[in-house]
């Protein structure tokens, strides 16, 4: 059996400016502005989907079988990590990072 061996965000697989790069992430973004909730709640759902895809591709490059992988329990706990961590990773991040996430987020202001 294989020992899972996962670093939270962002000092993952993916630096924030990498993850911003996908497309996938930019459609999440665009879903989390559109949604009603505090700038702390929104980051928290932004850096959960990150936290997903980051440590997808941390099993990957340590050849753990997806197959086995329960992706409702997988969700569960990235989120728990998120909303645990929140803070510790929050530090990690650069002002400008940290900045830049809160934008990310920011409501697009209506015309």
């Amino acid at each position: 059996m294989n020992q899972l061996n996962l670093i939270a965000v962002p000092n993952g697989a993916f630096t924030l400016e990498e993850a911003l790069q996908d497309s996938t992430v930019q459609q999440a973004i665009q879903m989390i502005k559109t949604i009603e909730g505090t700038t702390t709640s929104k980051i928290k759902a932004f850096l959960a989907i990150y936290q997903m895809i980051d440590a997808l591709s941390q099993m990957r490059q340590q050849n753990i079988d997806m197959s086995q992988l329960h992706y409702e329990n997988f969700r569960n706990s990235m989120t728990m990590v998120i909303n645990v961590s929140y803070d510790s990773i929050m530090k990690s991040f650069t002002n400008h990072e940290r900045k830049m996430l809160q934008e990310l987020v920011a409501k697009a202001p209506a015309h």
